[in-house]
């Protein structure tokens, strides 16, 4: 298998867990730990979460990366 072969088998694997609720949070608050989201309060029950600036650039950079992979991979003969 070549790398891009093994690069899509592992993205494709990532998206097809299925998220369960006692994770919902945990990954929310690694995010919020790496400064990629804030965390605030809607009512005493209810957590708010934004995305920073900093998670804004990620998401671009990683937005801009995607579209540069996908032209170059369109771009390769069959």
């Amino acid at each position: 298998m070549s790398l891009d072969g093994a690069t899509e088998k592992s993205a494709w694997a990532h998206h097809e867990q299925e998220s369960n609720h006692g994770r919902l949070y945990p990954n929310h608050d690694d995010l919020v730990n790496k400064g990629l989201l804030e965390k605030g309060e809607l009512d005493k029950r209810t957590s708010v979460y934004t995305v920073t600036q900093r998670g804004k650039r990620e998401i671009e950079a990683r937005q801009e990366w995607e579209s540069q992979y996908l032209e170059s991979k369109e771009s390769v003969p069959a």
